[in-house]
């Protein structure tokens, strides 16, 4: 849905709701990905315990203790997923006004909400359910929100990222899942990562407008005012993986920044 009311000029709204599934998905799994999948299932008779094998006694050939995955045993190859869900809206919102007397406004909204993502990761339990949402790296919110408002040569800028909170480890150690209690209620103190917000300021001088210098604009500003860092020692670093992942490269990786320059037109 794709909206203009005429009532309030500049505003331009749109809506996209999707609700996508695919079967027989190819995916890449990390090794750990593999491990956790493997144990995840009803029964350890499933494709992804085959990837690997334990040293049951003694000391294996690399040194390994009993219990530790043997060395060079783990098979990491694409792996064909029973089918991967992903079900939720994207709402943005534009608003852009000239209000007169060389002063302006204009505002963005980008906000995204997760129904449903969901793994469906072995073929022969094509009905059992990994739920991704909500664990780290696929919030069930998140949004930005920016803001300009300029004066003649002058431009201040504001923008703010919300991340909602998620699951300290899996969705399932915490919470019931397809008539399945949880697996691990008291893995941690703390269930979930609290929701962050972002904070970004920025400044810009258009000189030519000011009849000072053609053809140049000077910029400042700030990002991450607040010194907002990953929580719970999250690093923000690593990879989204197709299986799920760390997830913690959704945080921001640095604290706060600050930064100014120039733009030249010749």
């Amino acid at each position: 849905m794709v909206a203009t009311p005429k009532f309030i000029p500049g505003l331009n709204i749109a809506v996209d709701y999707y609700d996508i599934t695919v079967n027989g998905v190819i995916v890449s799994l990390t090794a750990q990905n593999i491990v956790n999948a493997c144990y995840d299932q009803p029964t350890l008779s499933n494709p992804f315990c085959g990837l690997f094998s334990r040293v049951r006694t003694g000391i294996g050939p690399l040194g390994e203790t009993a219990g530790q995955i043997q060395g060079n045993t783990l098979i990491s190859a694409p792996f064909n997923f029973a089918k991967r869900v992903r079900r939720g809206v994207d709402f943005q919102l534009d608003y852009a006004r000239n209000l007169g007397n060389d002063f302006s406004v204009k505002g963005n909204l980008i906000y995204t909400h997760s129904f449903k993502v969901s793994n469906y990761e072995n073929p022969t339990l094509p009905d059992f359910e990994n739920r991704v949402l909500g664990e780290l790296g696929d919030p069930t919110n998140e949004f930005r929100v920016s803001m300009d408002v300029s004066k003649g040569p002058f431009t201040f800028g504001w923008e703010v990222h919300y991340i909602g909170s998620m699951w300290i480890n899996a969705y399932e150690d915490f919470n019931a899942l397809q008539d399945r209690l949880p697996q691990d209620a008291d893995y941690a103190t703390s269930s979930q990562y609290p929701a962050v917000f972002y904070h970004d300021f920025r400044f810009e001088w258009d000189m030519e407008k000011s009849g000072t210098l053609k053809n140049l604009k000077f910029y400042a500003g700030v990002d991450n005012l607040f010194n907002v860092i990953p929580p719970f020692g999250q690093t923000g670093t690593g990879e989204r993986v197709a299986g799920g992942g760390t997830g913690s490269p959704i945080y921001s990786v640095r604290g706060r920044q600050f930064y100014a320059g120039v733009r030249a037109k010749f």
